[in-house]
């Protein structure tokens, strides 16, 4: 199904579409336009970043869908691998010397490496030993990539040369963090591209930048990025359905009841939110019986006689969706 397909099924049946309301919006935005030059970021922030805590063995840069593979997937009403429920979804433009996993050849492999060992002075630098032992990571990497490489072609290989480097800078006798490893040999594998004169890569199925996500797209230099439009990943509700009153049946479904030992006629019920971050809130109500619990619980909630939370208050005039409950 081609975009304006969608489009035109969208404003057919606009109530088929409230689940998928931010994807609408991103591929009405997309259409008519060249998806080879659009990268599609999944953020949590109202921003477009570079994620210095990451906790995967990747180059630090902005990661992305390309934008052909982003139409791709949701024009079939599919979710994407990774972050597909996040906050944001960020739309920009990208420039420069992007390299195109699919299309890196032998030779290729061969004059990056050149340019790596005719730069060892500055590899050395970024490595934190002499020149010397840079050339010798070097030519050790690239013997080594035809056989530990996880993918096996010419891309493959390379990346493997990259990430060897990168996270040999770890190898020192100083006690070291998992953690730290990590965001170190992040930065150094970013800085090792961009001193190849190389701004971003792009992976079209190979799984090379990771094995969970075979299209994705990574941007080291962020000056070949600019961001076009934020577009916010919310489902919105119903015109009829109040997101309170959704909270509310939610916390009523899922609360647990704790008979009192200090009046014969009254319950404790309990119930769990769980907030997008992870924090849990804690729901307390005492009552006679399920229908008073039901009328305070409401009156927790909307606010009439007991304001809420200042946690679930924000969510919701911020989301304007339910929380989530855990039972």
């Amino acid at each position: 199904m081609k975009i304006h397909e969608i489009i035109t099924e969208l404003r057919s049946n606009p109530e088929k579409n409230i689940k998928d309301a931010g994807a609408n919006r991103t591929l009405q935005f997309l259409q008519g336009k060249d998806l080879s030059i659009y990268g599609i970021s999944m953020t949590n922030l109202e921003k477009l970043g570079v994620n210095p805590t990451s906790k995967y063995s990747t180059p630090l840069g902005i990661y992305f869908y390309p934008a052909e593979y982003y139409v791709k997937t949701k024009s079939k009403r599919e979710a994407l691998p990774f972050q597909d429920r996040a906050e944001y979804i960020q739309i920009f433009k990208y420039s420069g010397n992007i390299l195109d996993l699919s299309k890196v050849s032998g030779p290729d492999v061969y004059s990056l490496i050149k340019k790596l060992h005719d730069k060892s002075a500055q590899v050395a630098s970024l490595l934190g030993v002499t020149e010397i032992v840079a050339k010798s990571k070097i030519v050790q990497a690239f013997n080594e990539s035809k056989v530990e490489s996880r993918v096996k072609t010419p891309a493959g290989n390379l990346w493997y040369v990259f990430w060897s480097l990168s996270y040999s800078a770890s190898d020192t006798d100083e006690p070291t963090s998992r953690v730290s490893e990590v965001k170190r040999g992040a930065i150094v594998w970013n800085s090792l591209f961009r001193l190849m004169g190389i701004d971003g890569a792009i992976d079209r199925g190979e799984s090379i930048i990771h094995d969970k996500e075979p299209y994705q797209g990574v941007i080291f230099n962020p000056l070949a990025v600019k961001l076009v439009k934020t577009i916010e990943n919310i489902d919105p509700l119903p015109a009829s359905v109040q997101p309170e009153q959704i909270e509310a049946d939610n916390l009523i479904k899922s609360a647990t009841m704790i008979p009192s030992t200090r009046t014969p006629t009254s319950i404790l019920y309990v119930a769990e939110v769980t907030l997008d971050d992870d924090t849990i809130q804690v729901v307390k109500v005492w009552a006679e019986d399920a229908n008073q619990y039901k009328e305070k619980l409401n009156n927790y909630i909307i606010g009439t006689t007991v304001r809420p939370p200042e946690s679930v208050f924000t969510l919701r005039a911020k989301r304007q969706r339910p929380i989530k409950i855990k039972k």
